[in-house]
């Protein structure tokens, strides 16, 4: 997903986001999660400066802090 541009790594930040939102409303909140997914879309404040490599690897920290 991080190969396909910045408006796909924003849809993907998005969906992760919501889903989020959704295990935190069953009572299940995580900061590490939040704040791997705050990095996401720091990685999207300028889509010009867009890196698919750095975005990769903030998706892996993402999948790091879910394991957790």
């Amino acid at each position: 997903l991080a190969d396909q541009g910045a408006r796909t790594a924003e849809q993907t930040a998005l969906a992760l986001q919501s889903l989020n939102v959704a295990y935190t409303r069953m009572g299940k909140p995580d900061r590490d999660v939040d704040s791997a997914i705050a990095g996401l879309f720091q990685q999207l404040e300028n889509p010009s400066s867009y890196n698919p490599r750095r975005f990769a690897t903030q998706i892996k920290k993402v999948g790091a802090a879910i394991g957790n």
